[in-house]
């Protein structure tokens, strides 16, 4: 029960901060399943990248040393060039698509949540219906989203 004259959030001010989270959770398991439909391929394409960069930087420090301790021949310099080639490409890799998850997720908790954030204190039933909607197309967000919401 909120205090004689709200001067401090009830419980349901906080539950309804809490949905926003929830409702951005849901949007990203969402782009999710479009690009990975199954949680299993999800998980073997992050562990095999993973273990695939893991392993050409322990190829990469190997290769090294060895072509410091040993003199540089045509084979060892050709395929430190390769090594050097592919960890530079899956690094670049790893980073960009770090950077765009990070970028596609605050990109949709502010076209989406834009409209729910309000400062406290307000009342439940005159924001009900306006927080229920979340529709990005009513503060100027891209229509995409709002079929990927639905289906």
């Amino acid at each position: 029960m909120p205090t004689k004259g709200r001067l401090r959030p009830s419980i349901n001010d906080h539950m309804l901060v809490n949905n926003n989270y929830r409702y951005l959770w849901f949007v990203h398991f969402k782009v999710h399943d479009v690009f990975f439909p199954n949680q299993k391929v999800l998980g073997l394409s992050v562990g095999l990248s993973l273990s695939l960069f893991l392993s050409l930087s322990l190829s990469l420090s190997l290769s090294l040393s060895l072509s410091l301790s040993l003199s540089l021949s045509l084979s060892l310099s050709l395929s430190l060039y390769i090594y050097i080639y592919i960890y530079i490409y899956i690094y670049i890799y790893i980073y960009i698509y770090i950077y765009i998850h990070i970028y596609i997720c605050i990109y949709i908790y502010i076209w989406c949540n834009a409209s729910a954030i309000k400062p406290f204190p307000y009342r439940q039933s005159r924001n009900f219906h306006y927080r229920k909607s979340y529709a990005p197309v009513r503060n100027g967000g891209p229509i995409v989203l709002k079929s990927v919401i639905l289906y």
